[in-house]
């Protein structure tokens, strides 16, 4: 019944994490943080898609240059994406890996940031602790777990009312046949 917890896929601090590679084309020039999803103007200026598409919403055009821009005119750049890739990072577990591989490691690693239901970020590590001190998320679903479980109960109450209703209503012979479901004729052979 409950939700596995939302990741947290921001590069927010990753810039910290480099070990080897970064350059200052790897960064957003709107949140300064490694390009996420870059997308670029036609004059090269390049952005993470989220970013840019917030800008878009205030002004169609690119931040840096002012050329007219949409999300459907924003081109990718492959070498740039290639070379982000190719970034070395340092998790919190010490592994280090290809910018690239983020998501197979990701996948496994106990450290990677998760938001629970509640709306805390925190490392996967730490949520069976969070879950079980107290989060108020944990408490609500427990009370709806328990008022669940009590309409199934309810319901199978009235689905067993209905049927003796339902069986009340038929005739039974001294046989213990239904009546209703026996032939109106019987031919009896000699």
């Amino acid at each position: 019944f409950f939700s596995p917890p939302q990741y947290v896929s921001m590069n927010e601090g990753l810039a910290d994490r480099i070990v080897s590679g970064a350059e200052e084309g790897h960064l957003c020039s709107i949140c300064f943080e490694i390009l996420n999803v870059p997308r670029q103007c036609r004059n090269g200026h390049i952005f993470c898609l989220e970013c840019l598409r917030t800008a878009l919403r205030a002004k169609r055009e690119c931040p840096e240059c002012r050329v007219a821009l949409s999300l459907d005119t924003a081109s990718r750049n492959l070498i740039l994406e290639r070379s982000l890739a190719a970034l070395q990072i340092r998790c919190d577990c010490g592994t280090v890996f290809a910018l690239g591989q983020r998501g197979a490691h990701e996948a496994d690693c106990l450290y990677r940031v998760v938001r629970c239901l509640c709306g805390s970020d925190l490392r996967l590590r730490e949520l069976p602790d969070h879950l079980e001190g107290g989060c108020s998320v944990r408490e609500q679903l427990q009370r709806l777990q328990a008022l669940e479980a009590e309409n199934w109960r309810l319901q199978a109450e009235v689905d067993a009312a209905r049927v003796r209703e339902q069986l009340q209503g038929l005739s039974v012979s001294a046989s213990g046949a239904c009546v209703q479901c026996m032939p109106t004729s019987f031919t009896t052979s000699s």
